[in-house]
């Protein structure tokens, strides 16, 4: 029954998720069709314009749409911060550390994370392309060492090795 259930939930994915979108969408497309941009930009901005429920509803998706971006903003934080905190600090450079120590360093790394995330679209002469490509070659440098960690058992040094020389390369 778990298995029927989780494929059924596979190929309801689309239908449940996509679907606000496209309707949307077409949406913009009946009511506004000489508009050009982007659909929920628009229908937002239609909408506050006709005022009441609908500024309500508009004010409404575009909160939600702000929260999503802070949770997954900040999931990528703290997942990035527990991960350089237990593997590295912890793994490597201070295994004796005490629990304050730990949380500093937990913290710090997320400040320097968020520091970071915030300075690079700020100050980097880079457009969203340059970014979404360095994004991905990130990805294809750490994939297999993600590959290699799940399914092996190698030691951490040498897969830390080769990220590093795929970013160098």
């Amino acid at each position: 029954a778990a298995t029927s259930n989780g494929v059924a939930l596979v190929h309801a994915y689309p239908y449940c998720f996509f679907t606000p979108g496209i309707l949307l969408g077409l949406s913009k497309k009946v009511l506004f069709p000489d508009v050009q941009g982007n659909a929920f930009a628009i229908m937002c901005y239609k909408f506050m314009e006709m005022g009441g429920v609908y500024t309500f509803m508009s004010i409404l998706l575009l909160t939600s749409c702000v929260a999503s971006f802070m949770s997954t903003a900040d999931s990528i934080v703290l997942a990035t911060s527990n991960q350089l905190t237990m593997d590295f600090f912890i793994g490597w450079f201070h295994p004796q550390a005490t629990q304050k120590q730990t949380l500093y360093f937990s913290k710090a790394t997320s400040l320097a994370i968020i520091l970071i995330s915030v300075s690079i679209p700020l100050y980097a002469e880079v457009n969203f392309v340059q970014l979404l490509n360095l994004g991905l070659g990130f990805m294809g440098v750490c994939f297999p060492a993600a590959c290699l960690g799940m399914y092996t058992n190698i030691h951490s040094v040498p897969v830390i090795v080769g990220i590093a020389v795929g970013f160098i390369a």
